[in-house]
């Protein structure tokens, strides 16, 4: 599979002590420029030490679209 493009929108990271979540949406392009997929992300992370480390990732499909066949 190949992706020449994508894009993080809309960028948020929200911290609670030691732990942050980060949320986005996630559009993916083809070579021509026509937008192949559109996701919504929502990350958890905890900080161990000096380090980030992911406890949990979800996604799903911008109003339920699911992405194009490839």
């Amino acid at each position: 599979m190949s992706i020449p493009r994508y894009e993080f929108v809309n960028p948020l990271v929200q911290t609670f002590g030691d732990g942050a979540v980060l949320t986005y949406n996630y559009v993916s392009y083809d070579a021509a420029g026509k937008v192949m997929s559109r996701w919504n992300f929502t990350e958890v992370y905890r900080q161990s030490g000096s380090r980030w480390e992911i406890v949990q990732s979800h996604a799903s499909y911008v109003h339920g679209q699911r992405p194009a066949a490839p």
